[in-house]
C-alpha cells in the first residue's frame, strides 16, 4: 500500500507544472512600460477591462485589489494599451472583453465564462483561473511587451 503512495506522489509531481521565477535586474527607481497586446476579439462590441496584479491577493477577480486597471471601448479586433511607469516587479494581468459593457462577467448555466477573457503568458487552467505564479510577469527593463490572447 505504501509502494502505491509513493508511485501517486511522483507522478503528480511529475505532471505538475512549475514556473520558473527568474530574478528581477536592479533598476534602481528608474520605471517600466509593459506594452500589452490584447487579440482575437470576437466582434468589437463592448469594452476591454483589464486589471494589472503585483501579488496573488484578489488575482484574477477582484479589481479593487488590482495594482492598476484600464478599461477603454473595443475598437478592433486587436488592441495594444500600455501600463506606464511601473516599478521594477512581477505583476500578473487579467483581461476581460466585456461584450455587453456591465462591467462583469458573464457566466453560462454551468458557470464557465461567456464573454472573452484571457492572462499574462497565456496563463490557463482546465477548471477555475491561473495562479499569480502562472500569469506572473516580470517587468524590469524600460518596455516589456506581451500578448494575451482572448478565450472564448
Amino acid at each position: 500500500m505504501r509502494a502505491w503512495k509513493v508511485v501517486l506522489i511522483l507522478a503528480l509531481g511529475a505532471c505538475a507544472t512549475q514556473v520558473a521565477v527568474r530574478p528581477l535586474m536592479d533598476r534602481g527607481n528608474q520605471l517600466s512600460t509593459l506594452h500589452v497586446e490584447v487579440s482575437g476579439f470576437k466582434h468589437t462590441d463592448g469594452q476591454l477591462m483589464m486589471s494589472l496584479f503585483t501579488s496573488e491577493e484578489g488575482f484574477p477577480g477582484d479589481a479593487d485589489q488590482a495594482f492598476r486597471t484600464l478599461v477603454e471601448p473595443v475598437d478592433a479586433t486587436t488592441m495594444n494599451v500600455a501600463f506606464e511607469q511601473l516599478p521594477s516587479g512581477y505583476y500578473a494581468l487579467a483581461v476581460l472583453h466585456d461584450e455587453n459593457g456591465n462591467s462583469a462577467m458573464e457566466r453560462n448555466v454551468f458557470g464557465a465564462p461567456s464573454e472573452g477573457y484571457g492572462f499574462s503568458n497565456d496563463a490557463n487552467k482546465r477548471f477555475g483561473p491561473p495562479s499569480f505564479e502562472a500569469a506572473s510577469v516580470a517587468v524590469d527593463t524600460d518596455d516589456v511587451s506581451i500578448v494575451v490572447n482572448l478565450r472564448y
